[in-house]
């Protein structure tokens, strides 16, 4: 079938130049030198290399139509056969892109074994390994992968082995059973001590996480990254002055801004915010045009509340090269907030790049259909999904929301089944088809989406929590109800829309003093009208009608045309 493929192709590129056939082995030395492979000698037996060829553009073939496994499968045959390093790279770049486990190990040895003085080999060998959980070869690899370093750089590849085990949340055991022999070997290096450090703090091995960066210290007095590490092994078990002890002899003297934000961040990872503001504050007086302090800051003051800090801060980045797109995006989030709806959209539209592009395209669609304009918020979208087919999933789900948003259910859902086929069994399309059911008044297929998004992933506590809301406020169904409630709170128990569930099923089955305990937690947390519209009723129904007015009202004053609130109030108290 390959062979037919390959005349077929071959023959029409010889049609569509207009020139003589070359001969087969002619044709297939010019295949093989196209796809790095050396060149027919004429020992070499044709029918392998030719078998060889086959595969490889079986391989391509494969890989434009995005069948990365058959591409794997195919390019490591050819390796096999060739041993051609280049091929055998190539073998390894589709098994891992495919997730194909044992593919990767595959071909990652074979090319490792014809290129053994390619340090990208070695260490792909080594990530791969530890990928497939083959944790014996992890450890050889990694040996031969440091082992292949010069002196130098054998700190940066200890860094590499131990980023690889943090970054791939290797357990404890198997982890510890890599690092500490190769730390072992280099026991007079500080990076060999800092890197199972990294890996120990990784794994919660606290008491060994601060040896190790004490023992890299002492090896190099005064080094920041082991001082670092040690403090936030503490910060990490909420010792956070100690911590910030540990580092500070490194801060005095207002000479090292870099240290001192790396501590800030460590106590914003911790969410010690008044500590970490205090260094922020004291890196920007020490040099205030430090960009990532200034945009941590401004991060920090939007968190807390205080919008014209933050602003100040990201007016001041809007001309820094690599905090400018990320800048003028809070800025629009902020003219947002504010109503200024102009100036949001042009803050919008100087995001170029970052890592919130795409995230303020879809607000200048939103914006257009809050404007009135959905017609035209749709075509924008179509226009970036043709010219961002990788982003077509996002912006169909942009639209479809909108859509909803909009009151045209029947034109959501018409595009949640047009993105199903392309996309079967997607959640996000499942879960907005079923909003578009509800809307509808096809609750039956509502809950069937939802069913279909816990059949897929049991603790997806999205789907549990909704299914749970849809089974309490359309069906009798309460107990049913309840049970999947619960389990959504168990995955998030912090989450008020979770929490509002609960307490609105627990209303329904008679439970009102535990309703009431639930929704007022909630409402604490999110002062959403649909949690005021059941906090009030449920009040309203304890006799507590004073509260119930005030909850009412104070939602009511936010939220004016808020459909469940109005109608509760409507019904209730008239």
């Amino acid at each position: 079938m390959i062979q037919r493929m390959l005349a077929t192709l071959i023959s029409a590129a010889l049609l569509a130049g207009c020139v003589t056939a070359p001969e087969p082995g002619e044709r297939l030395e010019a295949l093989f030198r196209a796809t790095s492979g050396t060149g027919i000698q004429a020992s070499e037996p044709l029918p392998d290399r030719a078998q060889a060829m086959y595969h490889v553009l079986a391989g391509q073939v494969a890989a434009e139509r995005s069948d990365l496994s058959q591409a794997a499968t195919e390019y490591l045959a050819a390796a096999r056969l060739t041993r051609q390093p280049d091929i055998a790279r190539e073998a390894t770049r589709y098994a891992l892109a495919s997730n194909d486990k044992t593919l990767s190990v595959e071909a990652s040895q074979l090319w490792r074994d014809a290129d053994p003085g390619n340090v990208q080999a070695q260490e792909a060998a080594f990530r791969v390994a530890v990928r497939a959980r083959a944790y014996a070869t992890a450890l050889e690899m990694a040996r031969s992968f440091v082992g292949a370093q010069p002196a130098a750089e054998t700190g940066e590849a200890l860094r590499v082995v131990a980023g690889t085990l943090v970054r791939d949340n290797v357990a404890a055991e198997p982890a510890m059973e890599i690092m500490q022999p190769l730390v072992q070997a280099y026991d007079e290096s500080a990076e060999a001590h800092y890197a199972l450090g990294l890996v120990a703090m990784n794994v919660e091995r606290w008491d060994l996480a601060r040896a190790s960066a004490q023992q890299a210290s002492a090896r190099r007095p005064g080094w920041s990254e082991a001082a670092l590490l040690e403090a936030g092994v503490l910060i990490k078990q909420q010792r956070v002055l100690e911590g910030i002890a540990v580092v500070e002899p490194l801060l005095r003297g207002g000479d090292a801004p870099d240290t001192r934000f790396a501590l800030a961040r460590l106590l914003l990872e911790a969410n010690a915010l008044e500590l970490a503001e205090i260094q922020l504050d004291q890196v920007l007086e020490e040099e205030p045009e430090h960009p990532e302090a200034r945009y941590a800051r401004g991060l920090l003051a939007l968190d807390r509340g205080n919008v014209d800090l933050a602003e100040q801060h990201f007016l001041a980045l809007i001309e820094q090269p690599a905090q400018r797109f990320d800048a003028a995006y809070y800025l629009g989030r902020i003219a947002e907030a504010r109503g200024d709806l102009d100036a949001a959209r042009g803050w919008y539209r100087r995001v170029a790049g970052g890592r919130h592009q795409s995230d303020a395209l879809t607000r200048r669609a939103y914006l257009m259909a809050e404007g009135g304009h959905v017609d035209e918020a749709r075509a924008y979208l179509q226009g970036l999904s043709r010219m961002n087919p990788g982003m077509q999933l996002q912006l169909l789900l942009v639209e479809a929301d909108i859509l909803l948003q909009s009151d045209q259910p029947e034109a959501a859902l018409a595009l949640y089944e047009q993105g199903l086929q392309a996309f079967p069994d997607e959640p996000d399309l499942l879960y907005g088809r079923s909003l578009a059911h509800e809307q509808l008044g096809q609750v039956d297929a509502a809950i069937a989406d939802l069913r279909t998004m816990v059949a897929q992933d049991a603790d997806d506590a999205r789907a549990l929590n909704a299914l749970g809301y849809i089974l309490t406020n359309h069906t009798d169904r309460y107990e049913e109800a309840r049970g999947y409630i619960a389990r959504a709170l168990e995955l998030r128990p912090n989450d008020p829309a979770v929490i509002d569930s609960m307490g609105w099923v627990e209303f329904r089955l008679g439970n009102l003093d535990a309703a009431a305990e639930l929704l007022r937690r909630a409402y604490a947390q999110f002062q959403d009208p649909e949690i005021a519209a059941h906090l009030g009723e449920v009040l309203w129904q304890l006799g507590e009608r004073d509260e119930a007015r005030r909850v009412w009202d104070t939602a009511l004053a936010e939220h004016p045309e808020h459909g469940t609130l109005q109608e509760t109030v409507t019904r209730l108290a008239p």
